[in-house]
């Protein structure tokens, strides 16, 4: 099943002391944003009405690392975009309530490894792992 989940997740680092300028903050923004999901849901239908299934997969984003400038400092503001491949997994459970409607609960995982992310002029590396839990309520028709 291919998917796409296009809201994204924001971190802000405030106040984050410098590491080679001394004395200085900063103020650091992490972006996840998910493209492209391709999943597998393996279920099993234990009667006419219900069914239970699992998910695993990959997730296709981008993390966007923006450090604005910091004119205290003489830093100009910098940005690196780095391409990720993640995975999802979790799990599911469906209801036909009746010939044509459904209902369902959906639970997955979903984890984006280790990136890291370096800034001009600060000779430091931030090094990010992302990960988040979904869960969400839905209502179907089928034909």
């Amino acid at each position: 099943m291919a998917n796409t989940y296009f809201p994204h997740h924001t971190t802000y680092w405030p106040d984050r002391p410098g590491v080679t300028v001394l004395g200085y903050f900063f103020e650091d923004k992490y972006v996840n944003q998910n493209y492209v999901n391709l999943d597998i849901l393996p279920g099993y239908r234990f009667n006419s009405d219900w069914l239970i299934y699992g998910r695993a997969g990959l997730s296709f984003s981008d993390i966007l690392f923006n450090q604005p400038a910091n004119a205290a400092a003489g830093l100009s503001s910098h940005s690196n975009t780095y391409p990720v491949i993640g995975g999802r997994f979790g799990t599911g459970i469906n209801y036909q309530i009746n010939e044509h409607i459904g209902a369902g609960i959906d639970y997955f995982y979903s984890y984006i490894p280790q990136t890291d992310s370096s800034a001009v002029n600060c000779y430091n590396v931030q090094t990010l792992s992302s990960h988040y839990n979904y869960v969400g309520f839905s209502l179907f028709y089928t034909l």
